[in-house]
């Protein structure tokens, strides 16, 4: 029963964990959007496509998630010895959590990325250009 409980415990953190990050990626991207409106609107007045546009956005989206994915790999890789003595049948270095976590947030930064982009592609040129 307390291997359940723990088990149900971590698995909560990690659930909260994904949708807290989810929440502060698309917040820094719908930030970065809106300032960046009028850089947006003047690419869509010279031609620029709306698949470049979104590729802009959900290439910032992943950059980020990639930088923390890499920080955080090796912070966990360090820090595996302290649980090493909490796991059963399990190595604490195997790399199939640290491919799934990184798999799971590059998951998370395309779609948090996905309305910042889509939103980016609704930006009027003609509005923009007479903000700037």
């Amino acid at each position: 029963r307390p291997l359940k409980l723990g088990t149900i415990t971590f698995g909560s953190f990690a659930l909260l964990t994904v949708i807290l990050s989810a929440v502060g990626l698309y917040g820094v991207l719908a930030f970065s959007v809106t300032q960046r409106a009028g850089e947006f609107g003047i690419r869509a007045a010279l031609g620029a496509r709306a698949s470049h546009l979104v590729r802009n956005v959900v290439g910032e989206g992943i950059a980020i998630v990639a930088v923390g994915i890499v920080v955080g790999a090796a912070i966990s890789w360090y820090a595996s010895n302290a649980i090493a003595a909490i796991l059963f049948e399990a190595s604490a270095r195997d790399a199939a959590p640290y491919i799934a976590a990184a798999a799971i947030f590059g998951c998370v930064a395309l779609i948090a990325s996905a309305l910042p982009a889509w939103r980016a592609t609704r930006i009027d040129p003609a509005s923009a250009l007479r903000a700037e």
